[in-house]
């Protein structure tokens, strides 16, 4: 593994599902900021920011972010996608001191990354006819696969009469895909919120168009609350676990966080924060997977060679 607490370099963090969550969000800032000793240009969170459901001592609760003047007092600059939790949000919310919005499906520069960012919505196929799409054609599935080969899932038609959207068109490369939801068909599987049962294909089909048409680096996204990649071809999918959980408080700790062995009857929590960090090195660009402050994954852009994985 590379050690990257280093001054030489330099880094932005991504996080997603804060779910409203204030006091945890300003300490994970700070102790970043001790962690990389001040190195961090930025963070990208991939939304669910201003509110949503958390489990707090073993209840579950549900928090919303209000007081929008701490924004001022942030580190470093925040940028933004909206989950299905911030649909509701008032605009102005999100373009106040540290805080903005990325541009909806608009190509964007993110430092020397090429990137795409998608905001929530229902797929209703209103959004898909905004970027000029008739209707979306679905695509066999090879019947004779490797488990990690590409493949097309999607194509379309295009309305005769509207512009087609750029992305779709272009054919410039793209480094990272930001998204609240995952596309359809790659690591979408989860649980349903009320019955808890397990269900598939629960993605999003334009951000799987965009996919196919565009064949981006990195796709990063939430949503799903859980830690987890996959390679797609060349193409890298990481699943951004829910920002942070309560854990039982364990009395010894080796670092500024708490080394969690085993749990304890107690009233105490600690912060278990999950998040990826995307480091320059000399030649490349790494990027790192933290679940509940564990590193469980390490992976070379350049090389695209997997350094270390705990999963």
């Amino acid at each position: 593994m590379y050690d990257t607490n280093t001054d030489k370099y330099s880094r932005f963090l991504i996080v997603s599902d804060v779910h409203g969550l204030v006091k945890e969000f300003t300490q994970f800032l700070a102790l970043m900021q001790k962690k990389y000793n001040d190195t961090i240009r930025y963070c990208v969170q991939l939304g669910d920011f201003f509110k949503g459901r958390n489990v707090i001592r073993n209840k579950k609760t549900y928090s919303f972010w209000k007081d929008t003047s701490i924004f001022k007092e942030f580190p470093f600059p925040i940028f933004s996608v909206k989950g299905n939790e911030d649909i509701n949000i008032p605009e102005s919310w999100w373009s106040g001191g540290m805080l903005s919005l990325l541009p909806n499906l608009t190509e964007f520069q993110l430092d020397r990354f090429n990137s795409i960012p998608l905001h929530y919505f229902e797929e209703d196929g209103e959004k898909i006819r905004e970027l000029g799409v008739g209707k979306l054609i679905r695509l066999n599935m090879p019947r004779k696969r490797h488990k990690d080969e590409y493949y097309p899932m999607f194509n379309c038609t295009y309305e005769k009469n509207s512009p087609i959207a750029p992305i779709l068109e272009s054919d410039r490369p793209v480094d990272f895909m930001l998204s609240h939801v995952p596309p359809y068909g790659l690591l979408d599987r989860t649980r349903d919120a009320i019955t808890h049962k397990h269900i598939r294909n629960t993605g999003s089909k334009l951000l799987r168009l965009i996919i196919d048409k565009r064949h981006p680096q990195v796709i990063f996204f939430g949503h799903n609350h859980y830690c987890n990649y996959k390679f797609f071809g060349e193409m890298l999918v990481i699943s951004v676990d829910k920002f942070c959980r309560k854990m039982p408080y364990e009395f010894s700790s080796t670092n500024e966080y708490s080394t969690i062995t085993k749990k304890v009857d107690s009233e105490e929590e600690v912060n278990g924060f999950s998040y990826c960090v995307v480091t320059e090195k000399e030649e490349s660009y790494l990027i790192e997977i933290y679940r509940r402050n564990q590193l469980v994954f390490q992976y070379d852009m350049l090389q695209q060679n997997i350094l270390y994985s705990a999963f």
